[in-house]
């Protein structure tokens, strides 16, 4: 289950919806994040380096399609992640949205 709020304030019950969430809003780790709303184990599939940032694409088994993920390269551990990786990837529902069809 995810945690986001719904921009209108309401959603209808059972309808489609995509979470979005800023890349630069998730928290990665490498054990168990508490205190987030939303919190899941991944593999970090890419890593690319755009100047002072880090961006990844990390692959959660929940998802549809990897999560993106962007750190300051100069972050604490962010010069020893690697593709392959096993991370926890976190945030708060504050930082997501739910978007309606």
């Amino acid at each position: 289950v995810l945690a986001g709020s719904v921009p209108n304030g309401e959603a209808p019950a059972g309808a489609p919806a995509t979470l979005v969430v800023r890349p630069e809003r998730v928290r990665l780790a490498a054990t168990p994040l508490h205190g987030l709303d939303n919190s899941f184990r991944g593999m970090i599939a890419t890593v690319a380096y755009h100047g002072q940032d880090l961006n990844l694409q990390v692959r959660i088994p929940e998802f549809a399609c990897p999560l993106l993920v962007r750190l300051s390269s100069a972050a604490e551990g962010a010069d020893a992640l690697a593709v392959g990786d096993s991370v926890w990837c976190g945030w708060s529902a504050a930082d997501s949205r739910i978007l309606t069809r």
